[in-house]
Formats: C-alpha cells, structure tokens, sequence
C-alpha cells in the first residue's frame, strides 16, 4: 500500500452561503464544518495542491481543479 505525500493548506474565504465542489477527474472528498469562523482548510499531494482553485462568487463558494487539459487527464490516470 502507497503512502502518498500529503500537505495541508488553509485559505481565507468568507461571506459563502453554498458549497459546489467540481470533481471533474481528482477523486476529491468535502468534509464540511461548522464554527464560529469561515475558512477553507484542503489537504492534497503538493502538485495537486496548488493546482486548487476556490472562489467565492455571489455567496458561493466554488472549488475546482485548475490547471491544463493534459493536468486534469494524468490526474485521471494517477487517482485510485
């Protein structure tokens, strides 16, 4: 069994009153919780890590990977 590289980023995000994850190819998992602050904490393999966008955009937040077509297709080869 692989141990993969895993790093954990938090970002400031704020005034989001929805969720939308697109997981068009990453095989991605949302944990929501609830607190008394907003914020957006991701844990992902450092190449996948920055790659992440979030965004919130009239009172949605919206997370995504970014990146090029050919990123996104390796990402459907390497996830398992």
């Amino acid at each position: 069994m692989e141990t993969k590289d895993l790093r954990t980023e938090l970002r400031e995000v704020g005034g989001f009153q929805q969720v939308t994850l697109r997981d068009d190819t990453c095989g991605a998992e949302l944990h929501i919780r609830q607190g008394d602050t907003e914020g957006l904490r991701i844990q992902a393999e450092p190449d996948r890590l920055r790659r992440i966008e979030a965004q919130v955009l009239h009172g949605r937040l919206t997370i995504r990977m970014g990146g090029t077509w050919l990123e996104r297709l390796g990402d459907q080869f390497t996830t398992s």
